[in-house]
């Protein structure tokens, strides 16, 4: 790991894993910082802002290969009707559900979660859905960031279906 201080800027310069992720916060000290990183097993170095960071955006090539959870969540009404069904998948479904509700007219609510043994398989699970349920069932105008994988609330057990065939179990929080 390599640290240099340029201005009010903090460059940091190590290999990416879940032990060093603390070091963030105490070896910037609340000054923003420019991170070029190295995920374990990437080829590619990347840089990334702290913001990007918290949010679980890497910077390397890496970074669109981690889904390992497969969601599904309700979008709802201002009179608290239920729409539609929103599923998909994300590395953190936490952080994925606030970037849709700020993309969208409706209310989207967490459902359940499912967490893959395999990024393959998470993936599958999100083509087979979109391949066997009638799939865009809101406009992209009213949900900007995801309406390709909305469908109809009667679909809600077949998505589950589809997520435990392919080796999803329900995430308890």
């Amino acid at each position: 790991m390599q640290r240099c201080f340029l201005n009010k800027w903090i460059i940091i310069i190590y290999s990416l894993d879940q032990s060093n992720a603390s070091f963030f916060n105490e070896a910037r000290k609340g000054k923003p910082f420019i991170g070029i990183f190295l995920a374990q097993n990437a080829e590619k170095w990347g840089e990334s802002q702290s913001g990007e960071l918290r949010i679980g955006r890497r910077p390397c090539a890496c970074s669109n290969q981690r889904q390992q959870e497969g969601y599904i969540n309700w979008v709802v009404d201002d009179n608290n009707n239920a729409v539609c069904i929103k599923f998909g998948i994300a590395n953190n479904s936490k952080q994925r559900i606030k970037r849709q509700n700020s993309k969208s007219i409706y209310e989207i609510r967490q459902y359940p979660v499912y967490t893959f043994p395999t990024v393959q398989q998470c993936k599958k699970a999100e083509r087979e859905c979109k391949k066997e349920l009638i799939c865009g069932v809101i406009s992209k105008t009213d949900m900007l960031d995801g309406y390709t994988e909305t469908t109809c609330t009667s679909n809600l057990a077949r998505v589950k279906s589809i997520y435990e065939k392919n080796g999803g179990v329900l995430k308890g929080d």
